[in-house]
């Protein structure tokens, strides 16, 4: 196939195209332009007839573009570049008679981090029929991210995968990660200040790269995947790290879970195992390794 990725040359982007280019056809969306993949220069997604123009004669894509969390940005500009940005994508998309796209989604749109209400999971492992709850601008643009994709999937012949990826465990911020997990206190009362974050669940980026590339290649008319680890990288046991980021115990929907595995994810990826083929080939114990060999 010949593949639009929007956001290619980000941290993301590049792993995505990575694990594409064996198989598929690639062209760069990107606002930067860094002279590869790119025949139309930089693209601001906002430009509804330049996203036009270059995704014309595509056959699938990959939208990534947009602000992220990381990114210091006010709240109108994660909500308008996020959603706005997203439309242009299929609107475009589909007048050039493009029938598969995969959207990023994120984590974040559940709502249990600290911003926002920081709402708890109504359940463990949290599956892709959890409520959607977030409140702060980022999250909200992705809930909406998801609501436009599944409206535009309504139309005959467009398929649409929207990915939930939490925390990309990039190279540059594992010895980070690392760090956080050693010092990180043990929890001992309910008053415990660091909520259960993305930053407790984890995953490599080439993971979350297979992920998006099996997603337009298995092509469901409309799916939604979490995209984790099957880990997380807390050096507190799931249920206390819960226990202690919310207050409260929460319930469990398969405690043979966390008794096999007491640092299992909360995120339950075995949708993305059992409808897309995916495996993540990284846990945590990987990913010290390789922040150890940096």
């Amino acid at each position: 196939m010949k593949v639009a990725v929007t956001g290619g040359n980000g941290q993301l982007g590049r792993h995505v195209v990575d694990a594409l280019e064996p198989d598929h056809i690639v062209t760069v969306l990107d606002l930067t332009d860094v002279g590869t993949r790119q025949p139309y220069g930089p693209i601001d997604l906002l430009d509804l007839d330049r996203v036009a123009l270059a995704l014309a004669g595509h056959d699938a894509v990959i939208h990534l573009g947009g602000l992220d969390a990381a990114i210091e940005a006010s709240d109108e500009a994660f909500y308008r570049t996020n959603t706005l940005a997203t439309w242009n994508v299929l609107q475009a998309g589909v007048e050039a008679g493009i029938g598969v796209f995969s959207l990023c989604s994120s984590g974040s749109a559940y709502g249990f981090s600290a911003e926002g209400a920081r709402h708890p999971p109504d359940y463990i492992p949290v599956d892709e029929g959890h409520r959607l709850r977030a409140s702060d601008a980022y999250g909200l643009s992705k809930r909406v991210l998801e609501q436009i994709g599944r409206g535009f999937s309504e139309r005959k012949g467009v398929h649409v995968s929207v990915l939930r990826p939490v925390y990309v465990a990039f190279d540059p911020v594992l010895p980070r990660l690392v760090r956080c997990k050693h010092a990180q206190p043990e929890p001992k009362t309910s008053g415990w200040q660091e909520p259960l974050s993305l930053l407790r669940w984890v995953v490599a980026p080439e993971d979350v790269a297979s992920c998006f590339r099996l997603s337009i290649e298995q092509a469901p008319k409309f799916e939604t995947f979490n995209v984790t680890a099957d880990d997380t990288f807390s050096a507190t046991p799931t249920r206390e790290l819960m226990q202690a980021a919310y207050g409260q115990s929460i319930d469990e929907r398969d405690s043979n879970r966390f008794d096999s595995n007491p640092f299992a994810s909360p995120l339950d990826n075995s949708k993305a195992k059992r409808v897309l083929g995916w495996q993540p080939e990284a846990n945590w114990a990987m990913l010290q390794q390789r922040a150890s060999q940096q």
